[in-house]
């Protein structure tokens, strides 16, 4: 939600930032209003957008391009293309529930920490974890050491 309470849709949020070249393209082209505008909001409203942006889908973003690897995406048809986009859907919707309500009963509890391991990358509160620990490391770790996470 913004500072005056009014909801993000973060999927729509997320897909039109992806759609003008991501968080860099726009912030470089200086875009936020336009995305603002794009997704039913006052552009008074780009700059808290920014942080949304930040703060909730900059991480998996990240995640999502090296996970997708982009440089694939150019040779594959549409068709393809748009498959793998919805392959993500339920993770961005799980995000966007846990946002609104994180206490939530319907979103489910997550297991210790120490059991993590033992469930499998299609649980979304796993991958979405998963996301979040691959950006909290330290940038100067060895490469190999973060895919054995």
């Amino acid at each position: 939600m913004l500072g005056d309470g009014k909801p993000i849709n973060l999927l729509r949020l997320y897909l039109c930032v992806r759609e003008k070249g991501g968080y860099e393209s726009v912030s470089r082209n200086g875009s936020w209003d336009l995305v603002a505008k794009e997704i039913g909001c006052d552009s008074k409203c780009s700059a808290s957008l920014k942080v949304v942006y930040v703060k909730y889908l900059d991480v998996l973003d990240e995640w999502f391009c090296k996970t997708v690897k982009d440089k694939d995406l150019g040779k594959e048809n549409e068709a393809s293309r748009k498959r793998k986009r919805e392959r993500y859907l339920p993770m961005l919707d799980w995000i966007k529930r846990v946002s609104k309500d994180p206490c939530d009963l319907a979103i489910g509890s997550l297991p210790e920490r120490s059991k993590w391991k033992i469930y499998g990358g299609e649980h979304v509160w796993k991958q979405v974890l998963s996301a979040r620990e691959a950006r909290l490391l330290p940038t100067n770790v060895d490469p190999l050491a973060k895919l054995k996470w």
